[in-house]
């Protein structure tokens, strides 16, 4: 886990994480090359470790998915120092 006690650094992280998984299929993708946006995103969900960090995760994510595909969830993470968790589904 990067920046164990920071939700701010870690969602930023998560979020760039996806954006590079992101690149690499549609560079590895066929003739079809396309640009991944913000309309691509079908869902998005993100699990939250605390309440209080629900608003900053927010934040950062509607910046980069859009807002009406997202959902925030309270809950429980696997590793004690992961404060934030996100998945979600890219359709072309």
């Amino acid at each position: 886990t990067v920046f164990p006690a920071d939700v701010e650094k870690q969602t930023m992280a998560t979020i760039n994480n996806i954006k590079k998984l992101v690149e690499s299929v549609n560079v590895s993708k066929s003739d079809d090359i396309q640009l991944v946006e913000k309309s691509n995103y079908s869902y998005v969900r993100s699990y939250v470790k605390h309440k209080k960090d629900i608003d900053i995760v927010k934040r950062l994510c509607e910046k980069h998915f859009r807002s009406e595909c997202f959902q925030y969830v309270i809950s429980d993470i696997c590793r004690d120092n992961l404060l934030v968790e996100i998945e979600g589904l890219i359709e072309f």
